[in-house]
């Protein structure tokens, strides 16, 4: 059998691999990049712009959506409504 380390060891192991990580370098492009908006924006966008509860009754991973739709999980409860995308 393998030898047990002791704790000092297994503190001194930790120490040495587990350092601080560095600050990341912000450049003037990713200044650029940044979208300041609210948090609600944001929620509305992604409730608007979801796509994934659409019907897959015809493809094979409809046995997994509607075991979401199912009365164990309450899909309804969350407000989702199984249709298509116009």
């Amino acid at each position: 059998m393998a030898e047990a380390l002791s704790v000092a060891a297994l503190k001194d192991l930790r120490a040495s691999t587990c350092g601080p990580v560095a600050a990341p370098q912000i450049t003037s492009d990713l200044s650029e990049n940044v979208i300041l908006t609210t948090l609600d924006d944001i929620h509305n966008w992604a409730r608007l712009s979801s796509l994934w509860p659409l019907l897959y009754g015809t493809a094979c991973c409809f046995i997994e959506f509607a075991a979401l739709i199912g009365s164990r999980f309450d899909f309804d409860r969350f407000g989702l409504v199984p249709r298509s995308s116009p």
